[in-house]
C-alpha cells in the first residue's frame, strides 16, 4: 500500500515538474498578457486585496471554540490547550486574530496555510508557529505526508542560487515535519494532499487586470489627453510668453480642490471645449469591471460585490449567502484539522470534545431584523430571554433563563385566591439536622472510597482504561441510585455524580502519556471524598423544606 501511495503521491521538485515555491523564487509565473504575476503584484489589485482581507479577516474574527459535550448540549472548554492557542495567543508574538487571519490569507493566495505545532513532553500543543508559504511545500514519502520548509542565509557571497533539491547544499537548510505536527489549511486541489496556488491556476485573470493598470499608467504618462481645450481667437496670445502667462493664471484660478464649484471667467474671446470620453477609455473601464467580477468569483466574494450582490434584497441576505457559500467550507476545514491534530486521542475517541467556528456574529444584520428574529424565537420557545439578550450584546439577568412564551406567560398569570400560610414559629433542631447531614455524607463517602479504589486499579492498564471505565460506571451508578432512593434523595444525583467523574477522568487521561496515567488518576481522586458532603447538604435542605 505504501508503494502505491508513493507512486501516485510521490511528487518531487525539478525542472520538468517544479514546486510552486521554486517557480515563485525565479520571479513568478508569466501570464498570457506578458505580465509576471506574483503574490505582491496580485495584492496590489484592489479586488484581490479586498476579497482576501474580507475572508481572512472574518476567519480571524469569528471564535474558534473547543467545546465539551455535556448532558443536553455542550459548553466551552477554556482549559483545553487547543482553545487557548486558537482564541487567546498561539505564541509569544502574535494574537489569535492575527494568527488565524494570516494563515487563512496564505490558504487563499498560496493554496496552503501551514503552522508548526510545538508540543510539550506529554504531547499537548503549547505553541503554533506559522510556516512561510513561499518557503514551504508538501510531499509524500513512503506513504507518509511531510511538510518541508527551507531557510537560506541573508546573503550569498558568490551570488549563486542555492540548489533547493539538494539537501546537502550548505547554502540552505531544509527542515522536515510530519503532517501530525503541522496545522494544514489547504485550498482546492486534485490529490487531496495540498491545495493549488490560486495565482498559478488563474494567472491570466490576474495578469490581464495588472496589464490593464500598467497600460493605463503608461498612456497617461506618455500619451495622456487633456480633459479641456481652450480655443483662442486669431490675433490673441500670439507669443509663447503670453500663452504661458494665461495658462498659469487659468490653472491657478480653476485647478485644485479649493477652487471646486467656483465661477470661471474667460477673456479675449477665448472659449472652453471639454473633451468627451472616447471608445477606448470606455472599453478600458468596462474591462476593469469584468476583471473585478472575475476575481471576486475566484475568491468567493461575489455575494458581497458586483451584479451577484444585487439579487439580494438586504444586507442580511447577502451576508447569509456569503457565510453559507464562502466561509462555511473554510470553517469546516479549520474545525476538522484542529480536531484531528490538536485534541488528544482520548478526546477524539470518546468524542467528548469538538471544534466549533461560530459565525453567529456575522449573521446579525440590521437591528430591526435582529429584533424581529429574536422576538420570533422567543415566541416559539426556541430561545431563552438571556440568550436573546446575549445576541443583542446585553448581560444576563436573573429569571430570564426559561423558554416559555413571554406573551402567554404574562397574560395567563392569575392572582391566587388561596390564603398564604403564616410562617411557622417552629424552627428545626439544628443539632438533629447536622447529625442527619453527617450520616448521609458518611454513606456516600464509603461509596466514593470504593469508586477511588476501582478507578485506580483500572488505571494500571492504560490500554483498557476507556473501556473498563465505561463498564464500571454503569454498575456503580446503580449503587448510587439505590442509596439515593433509600435516603429520599433525587435519583438524578447519581447520574450527575458519575458523569462528572467520567468527565474529569477523560480529561486527565487525554493529557498524559501511558506511564503517567496511574499517578495522574491518583492525584485527581485524592480529595474526592469531599464530594460526599454535597449529598449530605442536599438531604438537609430537602428535610428543612
Amino acid at each position: 500500500m505504501d508503494r502505491i501511495k508513493q507512486r501516485f503521491f510521490g511528487y518531487s521538485s525539478g525542472v520538468t515538474n517544479p514546486q510552486p515555491w521554486l517557480v515563485d523564487y525565479f520571479g513568478g509565473a508569466t501570464s498570457a498578457s506578458g505580465v509576471k504575476v506574483s503574490v505582491e503584484s496580485a495584492l496590489a489589485l484592489p479586488a484581490v486585496w479586498s476579497s482576501v482581507n474580507v475572508i481572512a479577516g472574518h476567519m480571524g474574527q469569528i471564535p474558534m471554540e473547543v467545546r465539551r459535550r455535556v448532558p443536553g448540549g455542550s459548553e466551552v472548554a477554556p482549559n483545553v490547550p487547543a482553545h487557548k492557542l486558537l482564541n487567546v495567543a498561539p505564541n509569544d508574538v502574535q494574537s489569535a486574530f492575527t494568527f488565524r487571519q494570516t494563515l487563512q490569507a496564505h490558504a487563499l493566495l498560496w493554496g496552503n496555510g501551514r503552522a508548526l505545532i510545538l508540543r510539550n513532553a506529554v504531547g499537548q500543543p503549547v505553541e503554533l508557529i506559522i510556516l512561510q508559504p513561499s518557503n514551504t511545500y508538501t510531499v509524500m514519502v513512503d506513504g507518509e505526508k511531510w511538510h518541508c520548509t527551507y531557510f537560506e542565509p541573508n546573503y550569498i557571497e558568490d551570488g549563486s542560487v542555492p540548489n533547493y533539491d539538494n539537501p546537502r547544499d550548505p547554502r540552505t537548510s531544509t527542515y522536515k515535519f510530519p503532517d501530525r505536527d503541522v496545522l494544514h489549511i489547504p485550498g482546492l486541489g486534485w490529490n487531496g494532499l495540498w491545495g493549488y496556488k490560486l495565482l498559478s491556476v488563474a494567472k491570466n485573470v490576474f495578469g490581464l487586470d495588472d496589464a490593464g493598470i500598467q497600460s493605463a499608467a503608461y498612456m497617461f504618462r506618455n500619451n495622456g489627453r487633456p480633459n479641456l481645450i481652450l480655443e483662442a481667437p486669431r490675433g490673441t496670445l500670439t507669443t509663447y510668453k503670453e500663452a504661458e502667462e494665461f495658462l498659469t493664471w487659468f490653472r491657478h484660478a480653476h485647478e485644485g480642490i479649493d477652487n471646486t464649484a467656483k465661477t470661471g471667467l474667460l477673456r479675449e474671446g477665448i472659449t472652453a471645449k471639454p473633451l468627451p470620453m472616447d471608445a477606448a477609455d470606455a472599453q478600458y473601464l468596462e474591462s476593469r469591471r469584468f476583471s473585478r467580477e472575475d476575481i471576486s468569483l475566484l475568491l468567493g466574494t461575489e455575494y458581497l460585490m458586483g451584479q451577484a450582490a444585487a439579487v439580494y434584497k438586504d444586507l442580511a441576505e447577502r451576508q447569509s449567502a456569503y457565510v453559507t457559500n464562502t466561509l462555511a467550507r473554510w470553517m469546516e476545514t479549520w474545525e476538522q484539522e484542529v480536531r484531528r491534530k490538536m485534541l488528544s486521542e482520548v478526546q477524539r475517541t470518546a468524542d467528548s470534545h469538538f471544534i466549533q467556528a461560530d459565525a453567529k456574529s456575522l449573521m446579525k444584520g440590521s437591528p430591526n431584523s435582529l429584533a424581529d428574529y429574536t422576538a420570533k424565537m422567543r415566541t416559539q420557545g426556541a430561545m431563552s430571554g438571556n440568550e436573546a439578550r446575549e445576541l443583542h450584546g446585553f448581560n444576563a439577568e436573573p429569571g430570564l433563563n426559561d423558554f416559555e412564551n413571554p406573551t402567554i406567560a404574562q397574560t395567563s398569570e392569575e392572582p391566587s385566591e388561596e390564603p398564604k400560610e403564616e410562617p411557622s414559629d417552629d424552627k428545626p433542631d439544628d443539632e438533629a439536622q447536622n447529625k442527619l447531614q453527617h450520616a448521609t455524607a458518611y454513606n456516600f463517602r464509603s461509596l466514593i472510597k470504593h469508586e477511588k479504589r476501582r478507578v485506580s486499579a483500572i488505571a494500571e492498564k492504560p490500554s483498557e482504561f476507556l473501556a473498563k471505565i465505561g463498564s464500571f460506571y454503569e454498575s456503580y451508578q446503580q449503587q448510587l441510585e439505590t442509596t439515593c432512593r433509600d435516603l429520599g434523595l433525587p435519583v438524578a444525583l447519581a447520574a450527575e455524580h458519575c458523569e462528572e467523574s467520567k468527565r474529569q477522568l477523560l480529561e486527565t487521561s487525554g493529557v498524559v502519556v501511558a506511564d503517567g496515567l496511574k499517578p495522574a488518576v491518583a492525584a485527581l481522586t485524592e480529595n474526592w471524598e469531599q464530594r460526599s458532603e454535597v449529598f449530605g447538604c442536599l438531604k438537609q435542605s430537602q428535610d428543612v423544606a
